[in-house]
């Protein structure tokens, strides 16, 4: 999964580049048709005749559909992959959570077993907070800094879906933090990563299917 995560930041980055090259020469550029090869041609009549403009849009055109097959087939060899772990079939019906967040955890932890307890896996994931505290009274509370940033990417992207998606119990924990009780949304949302990542370690180590009853229930809980 790694290797697929690199490849789409590389495809960012290519097309980040196509269309700093429109808008260096003043030309609007919106949308996705800048980066389809069909339309390229209709985008190439808008730029000056400049030959080392056309060639090196050129250049950055092939590259991201190299890197788009590239995309491709790794991802076609996840899927067959994933095939020998069902964990990833349960973690897809966590809302938030598609085939690519569900595969990456898998990849990325490996077995729920690693792990003592969620705060473990939260100290991992880099959603855990780092307490300091004397004579009793709390005096720092941190985000801890040394984490796998793979999986801190996936769970809060995997959170942001969440609260967007349809009535769920995540996103009306999301709400009910952030609406009624006036919790901070990037507090809320890092709330909402840790009790999806808890939710797939718990299915995980019991096997166990998403049952929307249940997370309702432990997601209310304090911790």
């Amino acid at each position: 999964m790694i290797a697929y995560h690199d490849t789409v930041r590389s495809e960012s980055r290519v097309k980040n580049k196509i269309k700093a090259k429109f808008r260096q020469n003043g030309i609007q550029c919106t949308g996705d048709t800048v980066y389809s090869k069909i339309h390229e041609e209709e985008w190439e009549i808008k730029l000056p005749p400049d030959s080392t403009l056309l060639l090196i849009l050129d250049g950055l055109w092939l590259q991201l559909e190299q890197l788009e097959q590239t995309e491709k087939k790794i991802l076609a060899a996840v899927k067959v992959h994933a095939k020998q772990c069902p964990e990833i079939r349960l973690f897809e019906d966590i809302p938030g959570i598609g085939f690519i967040h569900a595969a990456t955890v898998s990849a990325i932890l490996e077995t729920p077993h690693r792990f003592a307890d969620k705060r473990k896996v939260w100290m991992y994931a880099g959603l855990g907070l780092m307490k300091r505290s004397s004579g009793g009274k709390l005096y720092s509370e941190k985000l801890t800094t040394d984490y796998n940033r793979l999986l801190k990417y996936s769970m809060k992207q995997a959170a942001e879906a969440a609260i967007r998606a349809k009535d769920n119990p995540f996103r009306r924990k999301y709400l009910d933090m952030a609406l009624l009780h006036g919790i901070a949304p990037q507090r809320a949302k890092l709330t909402i990563a840790r009790n999806i990542l808890a939710t797939m370690l718990a299915m995980w180590k019991k096997g166990e299917k998403y049952n929307p009853e249940i997370r309702e229930k432990t997601i209310h809980k304090k911790g």
